[in-house]
């Protein structure tokens, strides 16, 4: 797994793509893999695809088949620390820091944050930490890290035997004491983080800030989505669906000709991933309608956000204007001298509409056919 052998390297790993491109879930496989590192060396059988993930994962394994280089093989004490960035995370959460003690009115207890957690345990004789910050831009970052953000990265820590190399100090609260105490981070704590770019509510991080971090970005892939859903059809489809798989391919090629249109308007971060449809199911016309259905909601949901407010952009999305539109429309009236555009859409997509919408919105752009 790349990302296992970019935290060897390097130490810190951020993550970053589109909604619903599988961050989470990875962050999910990368702490298990590291968990158990005789795992990666071993034998193991042909990977198979999970209908719940975009990634392969050996059956009966912990993790899958992750056969890379794992951070600090040796270590045998290995731990996982975990947290989510959000706007009223406080450094002492992340750090150490002083709170009013509830038992002791009018004093104070210093708490122990997850940075700090996560380098005593990885200080120790055996032992190896990965710390996971999931949500990295949706908290103050920059202020969170605080002195700590010159100290992570690789080349500022302590070195493999614990000695000061050339290591980088910053100040924080010694839980002992509770005075300031210069402290260096250990070379055998990884720290892997994930954040959505195009996450429209959250400030963009400081630059400085993310020249600490190895890049990590996943991307919406048509090709895993057909694998993960199974289908792979060839050809116009009919106006009228008589399989599961004309309605599941509308669905593949509305999600496809949406995030060409999105790349163009906004960028490739503000696609949509393939995460969003791959429950879909195919067995019968019944579930394919069904899941198509929520399918679009989501990708409606998704397109609407991101051109909030932008009816001219919303009307040019969706074709609003023009024949056979099959409910979506675009207004324009005038008002104290102004002229103001209006967006509408279908008022109730359900199984008996949702297969002509997605043909006319699959018309946006040509789906890639899987190799």
């Amino acid at each position: 797994m790349k990302v296992l052998e970019k935290l060897a390297k390097h130490k810190n790993v951020l993550i970053s793509g589109a909604p619903a491109t599988g961050k989470t879930f990875l962050l999910q496989q990368v702490a298990r893999a590291f968990l158990d590192p005789a795992f990666l060396t071993s034998p193991s059988p042909k990977p198979a695809v999970s209908l719940k993930s975009p990634f392969p994962i050996v059956p009966g394994g912990p993790a899958g088949a992750v056969q890379s280089i794992c951070p600090a093989p040796s270590r045998t004490d290995r731990k996982i620390f975990s947290t989510a960035f959000h706007q009223t995370y406080h450094p002492r959460e992340f750090l150490n820091g002083l709170r009013p003690d509830v038992a002791k009115p009018g004093g104070f207890v210093v708490v122990q944050g997850k940075l700090f957690a996560a380098s005593e345990h990885a200080r120790t004789a055996k032992g190896a930490s990965l710390l996971i910050v999931d949500e990295l831009n949706r908290g103050p970052a920059v202020r969170i890290f605080g002195g700590a953000i010159a100290a992570i990265e690789g080349d500022k820590r302590l070195a493999e035997d614990g000695t000061d190399a050339q290591s980088v100090s910053f100040e924080i609260t010694n839980p002992l004491d509770g005075k300031n105490l210069d402290y260096r981070l250990p070379a055998h704590l990884y720290i892997l983080a994930a954040m959505n770019k195009a996450d429209v509510s959250v400030e963009p991080l400081d630059v400085a800030f993310l020249r600490r971090w190895t890049p990590y970005d996943l991307r919406p892939e048509e090709k895993t989505l057909r694998k993960l859903i199974g289908v792979e059809f060839a050809g116009e489809l009919p106006a009228i669906p008589t399989e599961p798989a004309h309605v599941l391919e509308a669905l593949i090629r509305a999600w496809a000709g949406m995030n060409q249109v999105i790349a163009k308007a906004k960028g490739r971060d503000y696609e949509l991933g393939h995460g969003s449809i791959t429950g879909s199911r195919k067995d019968t016309m019944e579930h394919a309608l069904r899941d198509a259905v929520e399918g679009w909601e989501r990708i409606y949901q998704h397109v609407s956000e991101i051109f909030f407010g932008d009816a001219r952009a919303l009307a040019a999305v969706f074709r609003a204007e023009g024949k056979n539109s099959v409910g979506f429309a675009v207004h324009e009236e005038e008002f104290a001298d102004e002229f103001i555009t209006t967006f509408e859409a279908p008022a109730k997509v359900d199984e008996t509409t949702i297969y002509p919408l997605l043909l006319h919105v699959a018309a946006n752009g040509t789906a890639k056919k899987a190799d």
